[in-house]
């Protein structure tokens, strides 16, 4: 069951990329008859960059607990989000300066 969790986990982030984020802004621009949606993008680079290391270290992990979830393995899945959350706060709220944006 822990399989099925992760790819419905996956799965529903990809439709909040490709269907909650753009409707909410499609209605926006609708409604305020504007052409565009102006979004803060400081530390974009570094966080997708960060995203693209914990989908490696995703696999690494995945491949390493014989493609099952595991304790173990979900224990380090959290590890790897909260790092991630962490990151995010100290670029957002301007305690540190990613080495790229």
């Amino acid at each position: 069951h822990g399989d099925m969790a992760v790819s419905s986990s996956i799965g529903s982030n990809i439709f909040d990329s490709s269907v909650g984020l753009p409707i909410p802004w499609a209605l926006y621009c609708a409604i305020y008859r504007q052409a565009s949606v102006s979004v803060d993008v400081t530390g974009m680079g570094w966080s997708v960059f960060i995203l693209m290391l914990m989908i490696v270290l995703l696999f690494v992990i995945i491949i390493a607990s014989r493609w099952t979830l595991t304790h173990a393995a979900g224990a380090c899945c959290f590890v790897l989000y909260a790092v991630f959350i962490a990151q995010a706060l100290v670029i957002t709220t301007g305690v540190w300066k990613p080495p790229f944006e």
